[in-house]
């Protein structure tokens, strides 16, 4: 089984994924002061063909740290934010319709209250918790994105890739 690195989320790491923002502890332009700060236009999510963006709520339970399941959009971004528990994404870049880059896929910690989100065409799937039995997590993305554009893949047993978690990544 191929392994890889869990790594730190940082700007350089995972700018050709998406975006992210901690919004427990944000920073940077506001409007108005405290009781009431209004941290605005923190991210965007590309939506596509459709101007209706969907909430969901996705709940992951603890699992072996490997990755044998990806998906991409081909139309649209996605945004996650995982609200009780830090979680592990996998990212590997947009390719040809089912030329996965096993060799390219990666794995960032994202803490909870951070946001990221997800450019259309990227190959990810549900995260991995960590420290925790399970997380919550707010999904962000088109109407019916699960129908009408998810492309979904197994990946062949011999590609599985196991992801391993250091201390440098938290």
């Amino acid at each position: 089984m191929h392994q890889i690195n869990c790594q730190k989320l940082t700007i350089e790491a995972f700018r050709k994924y998406g975006d992210f923002s901690d919004f427990i502890n944000p920073d940077g332009e506001k409007l108005g002061e405290a009781p009431s700060e209004f941290f605005r236009d923190r991210m965007q999510v590309k939506l596509g063909k459709t101007n209706i963006l969907s909430l969901s709520a996705l709940k992951v339970l603890q699992r072996p740290l490997v990755i044998d399941l990806l998906e991409y959009h081909n139309y649209c971004g996605e945004a996650i934010l995982p609200i009780d528990a830090d979680i592990i994404v996998q990212l590997a870049p947009a390719t040809a319709k089912g030329q996965v880059p096993y060799e390219k896929i990666e794995a960032f910690y994202v803490p909870k209250g951070t946001a990221i989100t997800i450019n259309p065409g990227i190959w990810h799937h549900a995260p991995f918790v960590i420290n925790a039995e399970q997380a919550h997590i707010f999904c962000m993305l088109p109407e019916r994105t699960y129908e009408n554009d998810a492309n979904v893949i197994d990946i062949p047993k011999q590609k599985v890739i196991e992801i391993k978690l250091n201390n440098k990544a938290q």
